[in-house]
């Protein structure tokens, strides 16, 4: 047997939706069904892109390492190290929870990388900053939830 997680989780939000899992409800019982439902569908969506997600903004971010190497004086040497290395590396497995532990280890130097560029006011150090707030913006956009047709 071959239980695709996906489709159970999916199979359950449509159940819920539409009634049929838990039979009729009223009132309270049937808005609880409905937002369960719900949720159980858009943990399905994201469970289905968090990997390609994650993947792509690791990526992302090593790109900006290698690019804030490219900059002279950025950065004390040290950090210019731990960049470098951040740049060169590449995902071990892709299991979501070890992509998330890359992912946030990236954010954290990320974050140094960011606050490297303060006081700094070369032309190439405001065009990184302007690719890292774009990456910031997209993964908030990557992650968005969206319940409502807009």
């Amino acid at each position: 047997m071959n239980l695709d997680p996906l489709e159970v989780l999916r199979s359950a939000s449509v159940g819920m939706l539409d009634g049929s899992m838990l039979g009729p409800r009223e009132g309270y019982e049937q808005a609880s069904s409905l937002v369960f439902g719900l949720a159980l569908g858009i943990v399905a969506d994201q469970l289905e892109n968090a990997a390609a997600n994650l993947v792509e903004e690791n990526d992302v971010m090593r790109g900006l390492f290698e690019e804030a190497l490219a900059i002279p004086g950025l950065g004390s040497a040290a950090l210019r190290a731990r960049w470098e290395a951040a740049g060169n590396g590449k995902e071990g497995s892709l299991r979501v929870g070890a992509l998330r532990e890359s992912n946030d280890a990236l954010r954290d130097l990320l974050g140094e990388l960011l606050s490297a560029t303060e006081g700094l006011e070369s032309a190439d150090v405001r065009h990184l900053e302007g690719h890292i707030w774009d990456e910031l913006n997209r993964s908030t956009e990557r992650r968005a939830v969206a319940i409502a047709p807009f």
